[in-house]
């Protein structure tokens, strides 16, 4: 009877604790989320607030999802520190029982937290995500920003980055085109290729994903690929910033191209 007493009483305090952990933590994925999506955002007059937050909201369950182990880590830790403060722990070592016996409930719960979140949670957070990206695609032409300038390179060489347009839900550009050129000895530029594309699109990996691709070099020599990776630098707060940019137009080597 005093071990089931006592089971009882380690399971509830590790529930609580395991609640206790998902909820601050949920808050603070919440928070951080609405504030990043309203950053995201701010720049289209006609998403809300409200539709910010019901994108956070579907975006959460994901997030979730990630920091799951962190969840139940902060949690069992929580309440066994709870019991350190409280000496029960002093109070079960001088009761006889070993340290397998009173961490097996926890152990158990944690278990069972980790299945009833792969069984059930696991398909919302796809879900969710499922349905947060069809809203973002219907709603594609409201984040479109169209003439997008960049600039991007090292010490040997500059890119040029024209779009026709920008869709800030889908992180792609559409009608790219790269103007890729070296720097000699002189500090000039010389032009080495350009390379035409559908769409290109950011990962967060550091890379443009080019799709229906045309690249032509100074002799003309035209190569064609369905898609391409280019490592870049540019980041998604360049992309939203290229619009309020200047233009400043250069000719060089017979070549017009732009410094943004």
């Amino acid at each position: 009877m005093l071990v089931t007493t006592l089971n009882r009483y380690l399971i509830k305090n590790t529930l609580i604790g395991l609640l206790l952990s998902f909820t601050v933590i949920s808050s603070l994925i919440i928070l951080v989320d609405y504030v990043e999506g309203t950053r995201k955002f701010s720049t289209n007059s006609d998403i809300t607030s409200i539709t910010v937050f019901i994108f956070t909201l579907l975006r959460t369950p994901q997030l979730l999802e990630e920091t799951l182990p962190f969840i139940v880590l902060f949690g069992i830790m929580g309440t066994l520190h709870n019991f350190n403060q409280k000496n029960e722990l002093i109070v079960l070592r001088a009761a006889g029982l070993s340290v397998w016996k009173f961490l097996s409930p926890i152990i158990i719960i944690s278990g069972l937290f980790g299945i009833l979140w792969s069984t059930f949670l696991n398909p919302l957070a796809s879900y969710s995500s499922s349905t947060q990206s069809e809203i973002l695609n219907k709603l594609g032409s409201e984040f479109e920003t169209t003439d997008i300038w960049l600039r991007e390179g090292s010490q040997k060489n500059k890119v040029i980055i024209h779009a026709e347009k920008y869709n800030d839900a889908i992180k792609t550009i559409f009608d790219v085109t790269y103007f890729i050129f070296d720097i000699d000895t002189g500090d000039e530029l010389k032009f080495v290729s350009r390379i035409d594309a559908s769409r290109a699109i950011l990962l967060k990996s550091g890379y443009w994903q080019l799709h229906d691709v045309n690249e032509v070099d100074t002799n003309g020599l035209m190569k064609q690929k369905n898609t391409m990776s280019f490592a870049t630098t540019v980041t998604e707060i360049d992309l939203i910033n290229s619009t309020n940019m200047t233009i400043n137009k250069i000719k060089n080597n017979n070549y017009l191209y732009y410094i943004v």
